[in-house]
Order: structure tokens, then C-alpha cells, then sequence
């Protein structure tokens, strides 16, 4: 059930009932009466279209929404004759103020019904309508609010798609060769093991947490690279040099690892890839270098894609990527703050220029 807010209620009918005697003041056929006499004629008519427009208020604020067509007009007419009831037992009543002959001639309560049905009419319709449509705004405020989070969830969701994963089939064939040489070198099989394991266990944060820092992913491509050493000597290796102390600076968690495996792929086990991590005034400079030169395109579409999400939701658009093949450049440059700004919500990536 509707419920009435008094204080509106009379608002609307005060405001209500001086827009009608204004309205009736200039269209009844008052007479010769002079200013004096009109503004004691409003006097008594105001006090009148004022009670009849709060009970109007009252009553429209508590039933608007639960009357069909045929109800409201019924309600309109109840009203009318509330209001013309109301002006037959006023004029009876000697106030001294306004009396003319319209107050007591005989088309008074006629025309009050009429005016009453008719502006009592606009009055409902327009309640009516406008709580419709703060209905529909608030409906649509909410469906907004609703996309707005389903948009957040399903970045989210295609953020955590996007990020970095430990390669199951790098696992399992690191598993099938502990297992192999288990049979002819148990020795060589623990110590691969061991890295296997340090290498998990490196990995695990990132990949139970989504988040990762810039240190913890040197780490991880350190041990990464004493895994595929150990696994293959001959297969294609990388080195790894940091100038200075690492900054704790949050990173795309698990992708610097498969930059790495496309460029020491690229480069070939004759050109070892280097990767080298300094600061310089308040940013972190990471590149990737070998002394060979690599394929074009030797950096996956898909990958840097990965990155640009990455980055976008790391560090807005305060970042720079550049991927090249030709030796006398940097394969893989990237740059970073050493202190991002607030995320903001996702939208296109930057754009990233091969050399």
C-alpha cells in the first residue's frame, strides 16, 4: 500500500489550490469589483481550493497506482462532489470578506463540480505520470548500475583469462623425464626435481592470487630458466641481469615467461637471450636482447594482446611497449612507473609498435 508523505501532500495542495484561483480569477465573471473587493474575493476563495488540493494530493499520493481508468474517473467525480459540497456549506457561512453575488448565484456549484473534475483531472494524471516515470528512471538507473557491474565482473573474468599460466605441457613433459631418468639417474633425477618444486613453488602466489609483482616474476624467470637448463642443456637458454635492487612493482603475473620462450626459440641456442631489468628517473626499464636477429612477427599476436590488457589495468596508460627484430635494438623494451596510478576500468589497449 502507497504510503502518504504529508509534507509533499501539502505542498502539492497549496500549490495546487493558488494555481486554480488564479486560473478562476481570471476566468469567472466576477463583475465590476474593485481591487479591494478582489483580493477579498481570493481570501475566500484560496482557503477553499487549498483544502479541497490537499485532500486531492492526499488521496491521488494513496490510490493513484492501484485505480484502473473507470476507478480514477470515479474518484475525480467523489472529489468534484467533495469539493462542490464543500463550497455549498462555505457560503453559507457570513464571513464579510468577498461576498458578491457569484457566491450565491446559482451556477456557483455547478462550476465548482466542473472546475473541480477538470483541473483535479490534470492534477491526477500529471502525479500519476510523473511517478511513472521516476519509476522508469529508477529502473533504469539500476539496470545501468547492473550493466555497469556486469561489465566489471566480465572484465575481470577476461583479465583473469588473459593472464599468465604455468604451461601444463611444459609440466608434464618436465614430469615424464624425472620419471625417465629415475631409471638410469637417480641423482640427476632429484636435482631436477628439486628445481621443478622450487619452481612451483615460486610460481603458486601468482597463480593462486592473479596479482604478481615485477621482482616476483625475475624470480620466477630465474628459476624457470634453472628448470629448461636442467631439463635440456642444449635447448635454448636465456640470461638474466638486474641493476640494482628489484622495485616491488606490481607486474602481468606469469607472462614474462613465455616472452622469454619466443625469443630464446627465436634466437636459437647459438644466441642466448638476455634480459635486463634497471631504473631510471622514477621508471623501470625491462628488455629482452639477443646478438642475433630474430623472424618478424617472432612476438604472437595473442601475446602482446595479453600484455596490453595487462599493463592497461596495472598502470592506465603511463606505459610503453615496443617489440623489434633487428639486432642493433632491443627485442622486447618495456616500460613501467615505479609508482602506477589507480587502476581505472578497462577500455582499448594501447597500441604497440614493432621495429
Amino acid at each position: 500500500m502507497n504510503a502518504i508523505n504529508w509534507r509533499r501532500a501539502a505542498t502539492y495542495g497549496v500549490i495546487w489550490g493558488l494555481a486554480v484561483a488564479a486560473m478562476e480569477s481570471l476566468a469567472m465573471p466576477l463583475g465590476a469589483l474593485s481591487v479591494t473587493d478582489l483580493l477579498l474575493f481570493e481570501a475566500r476563495l484560496v482557503p477553499h481550493l487549498v483544502v479541497s488540493g490537499i485532500a486531492l494530493a492526499s488521496l491521488t499520493m494513496l490510490l493513484h497506482d492501484r485505480l484502473s481508468l473507470k476507478g480514477a474517473a470515479i474518484f475525480l467525480l467523489l472529489f468534484s462532489l467533495f469539493s462542490t459540497l464543500m463550497v455549498l456549506v462555505y457560503e453559507q457561512v457570513p464571513l464579510g470578506i468577498g461576498d458578491s453575488q457569484w457566491w450565491g448565484s446559482e451556477a456557483l456549484p455547478l462550476h465548482t463540480f466542473w472546475s473541480s473534475f477538470t483541473h483535479g483531472g490534470v492534477f491526477f494524471a500529471a502525479y500519476r505520470f510523473s511517478v511513472r516515470s521516476e519509476r522508469t528512471r529508477g529502473l533504469l538507473m539500476r539496470a545501468e548500475i547492473a550493466r555497469e557491474q556486469s561489465e566489471a565482473v566480465l572484465s575481470a573474468a577476461q583479465l583473469q583469462a588473459l593472464q599468465g599460466q604455468v604451461d601444463p605441457a611444459f609440466l608434464i613433459r618436465t614430469l615424464v623425464e624425472v620419471e625417465r631418468r629415475y631409471s638410469v639417474d637417480a641423482a640427476g633425477a632429484d636435482r631436477l626435481l628439486h628445481t621443478l618444486v622450487s619452481f612451483l613453488r615460486t610460481a603458486m602466489p601468482a597463480v593462486r592470487s592473479g596479482v604478481s609483482t615485477l621482482a616476483a616474476e625475475v624470480e620466477l624467470a630465474t628459476d624457470y630458466s634453472r628448470l629448461c637448463s636442467e631439463l635440456d642443456e642444449e635447448g635454448p637458454t636465456w640470461r638474466i641481469e638486474v641493476e640494482g635492487s628489484l622495485p616491488e612493482v606490481d607486474f602481468p603475473p606469469l607472462l614474462l615467461l613465455p616472452v622469454l620462450d619466443q625469443l630464446a626459440s627465436a634466437a636459437g641456442s647459438k644466441c642466448p637471450a638476455e634480459l635486463r631489468v634497471n631504473k631510471n628517473a622514477g621508471r623501470c626499464c625491462l628488455t629482452l636482447q639477443t646478438a642475433g636477429s630474430c623472424s618478424p612477427g617472432w612476438l604472437p599476436p595473442d601475446l602482446l594482446y595479453r600484455y596490453q590488457v595487462g599493463l592497461r589495468a596495472l598502470f592506465n596508460d603511463d606505459w610503453t611497449l615496443a617489440a623489434g627484430n633487428s639486432p642493433a635494438s632491443p627485442a622486447f623494451m618495456l616500460t613501467i612507473p615505479l609508482q602506477p596510478p589507480v587502476p581505472v576500468p578497462l577500455s582499448t589497449p594501447m597500441e604497440v609498435s614493432y621495429g
